[in-house]
């Protein structure tokens, strides 16, 4: 009995499929980031960094790599030299520079903050800084004859 006075005052419409029409909803728009064709180049647009042309019978240089092991001032005089000999300048110095990395170096390379990595001087310090364990310790003959092991 209750439900009949709850449904006393509604009308009851007929409904037919042929009236029923779906509404698409509005178009979105979709903007992609850049196409972008590797690491490099995604780490160039995400800083902001503007990426110039190179000379255009430029080749990249078969210099070793530099995995973390070696001197890490003889790999950047490499680079420096043989990079400046194609007319390279210090923008493409450090944007090619992972290039030249391979392994734990550029691993560490690609976790450096950006903004510490400006310009070529940055990037060398950092270089340096990181990898300045490998460097020449210069120790005698005398020095390791009187190394000792301490006592427990």
């Amino acid at each position: 009995m209750e439900a009949s006075r709850l449904f006393r005052g509604v009308q009851r419409v007929a409904y037919r499929w042929e009236d029923h029409c779906e509404t698409a909803p509005p178009p979105v728009t979709i903007v992609s980031p850049p196409i972008v064709t590797n690491t490099d180049d995604t780490r160039l647009a995400e800083d902001g960094i503007a990426a110039a042309s190179l000379p255009a019978k430029f080749h990249m240089s078969d210099i070793e790599r530099y995995s973390g092991i070696g001197y890490p001032k003889i790999h950047l005089r490499l680079y420096s030299t043989v990079m400046r000999t194609h007319m390279i300048d210090n923008a493409h110095l450090v944007a090619l520079f992972p290039m030249s990395l391979s392994g734990a170096a550029q691993r560490w390379f690609a976790s450096v903050e950006p903004l510490r990595l400006r310009t070529w001087d940055d990037v060398a310090h950092e270089f340096l800084t990181q990898f300045a364990f490998n460097a020449d310790i210069d120790v005698s003959r005398r020095e390791l004859e009187a190394t000792r092991q301490r006592p427990d």
